[in-house]
């Protein structure tokens, strides 16, 4: 296996991202929501720089990020009995009101027996991946190859860049993420990159912790959030 030398093989990529948030809070409600659709999903943006070991494996190091929408939910809190556990409403909620424990969007295409509100939450989330150029690996080299399909893991992490309208704190979680880039060759110079990525952190990020005591509030780690 030939090396270069550290100067050589390095890159930078600057894209726009397309991402939905979907939290362990939604999958055990069994909301059925899909993130994608409505007001789910959010564009972002993306920057990374990297470098090339050898024709087959490489490192990058980038970050992403601005907004991820969602859904806060209490099951306790129920349409018919309104005052009923409204104390146990967390997350970044849209418009929150103290006084009245509700936000100002209210999500009802859900029926789920209790009010959801939409949370939106401004983010960045920084991660090192390590990238395996299977085309390369399999195939053999060739640097004039028109399309590389090329796997990543990476760990990282995520912060909220504004405090959460309930809580009154930040978010911070570590990351693990999987992903796969579709690398088009434009130039000696250029590539086109299609990068679908998945990112795991815990359900905390959102703030949206789980109380099993009417009117308290506590954190409960109890599933899992994503975004891409």
């Amino acid at each position: 296996v030939a090396t270069n030398s550290f100067w050589s093989n390095w890159f930078v990529q600057a894209g726009i991202d397309w991402n939905a948030w979907y939290s362990g809070q939604e999958h055990g409600a069994d909301l059925k929501v899909n993130p994608f659709k409505d007001f789910r999903s959010n564009p972002g943006v993306a920057l990374a720089i990297g470098k090339w070991f050898t024709p087959g494996i490489g490192v990058r190091f980038g970050a992403n990020g601005y907004k991820i929408k969602g859904l806060s939910g209490w099951t306790g809190h129920s349409i018919t009995h309104p005052n009923l556990n409204r104390g146990n409403y967390q997350g970044f909620i849209v418009g929150w009101d103290p006084a009245s424990q509700q936000g100002s969007k209210r999500y009802d295409k859900a029926n789920v027996g209790y009010p959801l509100y939409e949370t939106e939450m401004e983010y960045v989330h920084a991660h090192g991946d390590v990238m395996f150029n299977l085309t390369q690996m399999i195939c053999g080299y060739n640097e004039h190859r028109v399309y590389s399909l090329i796997p990543y893991l990476g760990v990282g992490f995520a912060t909220s860049l504004e405090k959460a309208a309930t809580t009154g704190r930040h978010s911070h979680e570590v990351t693990g993420s999987l992903g796969l880039i579709n690398r088009f060759r434009l130039s000696s110079a250029w590539d086109l990159n299609l990068d679908v990525r998945a990112a795991y952190t815990g359900d905390h990020f959102d703030q949206e912790d789980i109380s099993a005591q009417p009117d308290k509030r506590y954190n409960y780690y109890a599933g899992s959030g994503s975004f891409g």
